[in-house]
């Protein structure tokens, strides 16, 4: 998830009777880097096309092959490549 502050992991590990433990990282948006989006389209005979898109984050290590929502990777995209590698107070000052 993207926050103001960074990049944040957290998984959930089901445990016995109901529990369970919740492990969180936040990645401040200083240390993210190796934002890259790609995409591959596909014809076939009929030149009909199909669009694949990956997303990938080299810190932390994050990788996105086969995204639920397209827009929503797309959009994830642009707040970590607006955001990687500045602080929140030069975010907030730039233009936008």
């Amino acid at each position: 998830m993207a926050t103001e502050l960074g990049l944040l992991d957290a998984r959930f590990s089901p445990g016995g009777n109901g529990g369970g433990s919740l492990d969180s990282t936040m990645t401040p948006w200083t240390e993210v880097r190796g934002v890259l989006l790609t995409a591959e389209t596909t014809l076939n005979d009929a030149l009909r096309h199909r669009t694949r898109r990956r997303l990938t984050v080299a810190n932390p290590a994050i990788e996105i092959n086969e995204p639920a929502d397209e827009d929503a990777l797309i959009e994830f995209w642009r707040e970590c490549v607006l955001r990687a590698g500045r602080p929140p107070r030069e975010r907030a000052m730039s233009p936008d």
